[in-house]
């Protein structure tokens, strides 16, 4: 219900007067942050398919792991170098107006996954100050992980960056193949 409400108002299917006024500010956030999870979410799903979630490639947007500035990758090899080292990361989009956009292919990319759900990047314009919008790591390298025995069974600890779910985290740790 979240998600499709996000989308009906990005889309323009719903107005903010069909939200309820008490509830208004608080659903409208959390709607359009659905939409905006979710799309980054099937961005990282399609790559991780491909088997490019770890891979540069030109055009890509970067993010310095240690200041946070974000750059357009151009030469593949050397961030490629950077980004095993972990000195940088490789990022998808939280869409919106203020957004930093991917070039060449990773631009296609993204644009196809908006395309498939009927939806412009120009629609994230209508909720300016709700879908400013952003990037961030596509994969993250969780700091100071241990895993113990404990009576109940494993304790993991962990530090993880915000907006990172530690859910997700030991699902793939859980993993057996």
């Amino acid at each position: 219900k979240t998600l499709k409400t996000g989308l009906g108002l990005l889309n323009g299917e719903i107005t903010t007067r069909q939200i309820p006024f008490r509830r208004r500010r608080f659903l409208l956030r959390l709607s359009l942050s659905a939409v905006q999870s979710w799309l980054f979410n099937e961005v990282l799903s399609n790559r991780i398919t491909d088997e490019r979630a770890n891979r540069v490639f030109a055009g890509d947007v970067m993010k310095v792991t240690q200041t946070g500035g974000v750059f357009v990758a151009e030469d593949v090899p050397e961030e490629q170098r950077r980004v095993d080292i972990g000195e940088t990361a490789i990022t998808g989009p939280l869409f919106g107006p203020k957004m930093k956009s991917p070039d060449h292919e990773p631009f296609q990319w993204e644009s196809e996954t908006l395309a498939a759900h009927q939806i412009q990047r120009d629609n994230f314009s209508r909720f300016p100050k709700l879908t400013s919008g952003t990037r961030r790591p596509l994969l993250v390298r969780p700091e100071h992980l241990s895993v113990e025995s404990v009576p109940e069974g494993i304790q993991v600890n962990v530090d993880l960056p915000s907006g990172v779910y530690a859910t997700v985290l030991l699902r793939e740790l859980m993993k057996t193949d």
